[in-house]
This record gives structure tokens, sequence and C-alpha cells, in this order.
């Protein structure tokens, strides 16, 4: 009889075991589940595999501009100011990359860090001075600045048709990074 006993108690736990190791096993298939839900979403932010946060300025012609993902095969955001001697060093492959993604229907956006700038007035002719034909957008208060994380100029930013920063350079492109640009 007591071995009947302990048989029963040993097929209970037996048993009882199987149940609690089922129950946590599909506990932990579902918290992977909403991990899985939350690595695989888009973050926003302005660092390389992030998605571009949008943003809304006046360009220098005083209309008002938007950026938001999306739209054209590749955006290129670009930050410069007119005092800084890297930003014009590199003004002539930029305003060739600004006519030639424009030419592709690819989207290019130049910011200028007014809120940095001694005199905004000089703005308009240091375009004239390059040739350069875009609109820029006026970061006036220096929120986008911040909100990017822009440190030094220039600053250029890659994104991809969803918006997706593929590339960050931080410092005046080379020929060579407008070439590989221009073929993508």
């Amino acid at each position: 009889m007591i071995c009947i006993a302990k048989k029963s108690l040993l097929n209970i736990g037996l048993i009882s075991a199987i149940i609690v190791t089922g129950w946590f096993h599909l506990r932990t298939e579902e918290i992977f589940r909403h991990v899985e839900v939350i690595v695989n979403a888009k973050t926003e932010g302005v660092q390389v595999d992030e998605i571009a946060p949008a943003f809304t300025l006046p360009t220098l012609s005083g209309k008002e501009k938007t950026y938001k993902a999306g739209g054209a095969a590749v955006t290129v955001i670009h930050f410069f100011s007119t005092w800084c001697y890297p930003c014009q060093e590199e003004m002539p492959l930029i305003v060739k990359l600004e006519e030639e993604m424009t030419a592709k229907e690819n989207q290019f956006i130049a910011v200028n860090l007014t809120s940095s700038e001694t005199d905004r007035s000089q703005l308009q002719p240091f375009l004239n001075h390059y040739g350069a034909s875009f609109d820029p957008l006026l970061d006036e208060a220096g929120l986008i600045q911040k909100k990017y994380q822009i440190f030094g100029v220039p600053t250029t930013l890659i994104l991809d048709q969803k918006g997706k920063i593929i590339s960050r350079i931080n410092g005046p492109m080379n020929e060579e990074q407008v070439k590989m640009l221009l073929a993508r």
C-alpha cells in the first residue's frame, strides 16, 4: 500500500513538473516574441541604422521645408556654416553632389547652422561664390543641430528610402566619398 502511494505521489510530482515546465516554456516564448518585436522596431535617432527624425525649417528664400522619412531612393542631409573653413573647401563637391542627386530624383537637403553664423547676410554671397543653386534650410535656433547631435561641421547624413541613416560623415567629404554616393 505504501509502495502504491509512493508511485502515485511520484506520478503526481512528475505530471506537475511537466506542467510547470510547459508553462515556463510558453511564457519564455511569449517574452522572446515581445523582445523580438521591440528589437525589430524602427528606432528614431541620429546615428547609423536609426531612422532620421522629421523636422521643418524655413529656407533662405523664405519658404518652409519639411524633411520626413520616405520618398526618394537616397536622401542626403548636409549641415554647414559659412565661417567653417572645411565647409568652404568642401562646397564645390557639395554643389556637384546636389546637382547630380536632384538630376537622379534623389533628395538633397542643405541645413545652414544659422544660429552659429555671425552674420546671416553672408549666406547668399557664400552660395553665389560657389555657384550653389540650392535653397538651404536655416536652423536659426540651433534646435535641429541639437536634435541631430551636430558637434562639428560639415556633417553629412546619407539616408535610404525608409529614412534609415546608412552613413554619417563627420567632417568634410572627399571626392571618393562623393563618387561612391553618386554611384548609389
